[in-house]
């Protein structure tokens, strides 16, 4: 659970930052038995290589800031790891199509091509 007071330095942002990648992270990684079980096969393995991908996770950290700063209660990190998940698709929509035509994203082999090519947008 992420809970703070927003950040008054640098300092505190990156710690907030860390502890939010943190608590989205462990959100996510709790989806990704479900996700495999729900999607099979290539899909499923799109969907987990996605979520699993290196991110700042920047608009879940902002997102669990603006919760605890309104007086938000309880543990946030499932709204953010859903905030990811929006970002993340738009990021496979992105690159399955080849709408960009890289064949990198976040650092490492584009959706269609880390999960397997074609079997990827099956």
């Amino acid at each position: 659970m992420v809970r703070s007071s927003p950040a008054t330095s640098t300092t505190d942002a990156a710690a907030h930052l860390g502890a939010a990648r943190a608590a989205v992270d462990a959100a996510l990684a709790a989806w990704f038995p479900r996700i495999t079980t729900l999607y099979p096969g290539p899909v499923g393995r799109a969907i987990v290589y996605g979520l699993e991908g290196p991110g700042k996770r920047l608009r879940p950290a902002l997102a669990l800031a603006v919760f605890a700063e309104l007086g938000g209660r309880g543990d946030a990190s499932e709204l953010g790891a859903a905030i990811e998940g929006g970002h993340t698709e738009s990021l496979v929509h992105d690159d399955l199509p080849r709408m960009d035509d890289e064949g990198l994203g976040r650092g490492r082999p584009a959706g269609d091509r880390g999960v397997g090519g074609a079997g990827a947008r099956e």
